[in-house]
């Protein structure tokens, strides 16, 4: 199967799977410059083109530059507030996947698109908060549901 038989699967258009493809280029960009900020760019496109293929997708996407990520950065990941995001992350993923399974693919487009924005408004107002214990958990149960 070519470019085109790939493309033709994924019910995309040829405009839309490069759309996708710059998005997750600069998407994995900022992702690695800053640590965060891959599916921030990339989910509104995709939930633009092809909603049907999120979550799986960007999960699968993101995986290789996030363990790149703690390969090359280990020495400064905070074991302590990694164990309490993973103990959040753990539920909130269930939760996600229950979102992800309840709502239609222009009802959860909708919500992610909606959700981008709200997380950007948030991150430019938002007071840096201090990081405790109580705090890693919010952000790993964060991650779980707006990661799935």
């Amino acid at each position: 199967m070519g470019v085109e038989g790939l493309i033709d699967a994924l019910h995309v258009s040829v405009v839309g799977f490069v759309a996708i493809l710059i998005a997750m280029v600069i998407g994995a960009t900022v992702q690695g410059t800053v640590g965060f900020g891959q599916n921030l760019v990339v989910v509104p496109v995709v939930a633009l083109l092809v909603p049907e293929a999120l979550p799986a997708a960007l999960v699968f996407a993101g995986t290789p530059i996030t363990i790149a990520m703690a390969v090359r950065e280990h020495h400064g990941i905070d074991r302590r507030g990694l164990a309490w995001m993973t103990a959040g992350r753990v539920p909130g993923t269930l939760a996600g996947l229950v979102i992800v399974a309840t709502l239609s693919a222009s009802a959860l487009g909708a919500l992610a698109g909606g959700v981008v924005l709200v997380a950007a408004v948030a991150s430019a107002i938002a007071p840096p908060l201090p990081a405790t214990a109580p705090a890693a958990l919010v952000a790993g149960t964060a991650s779980g549901v707006f990661g799935t």
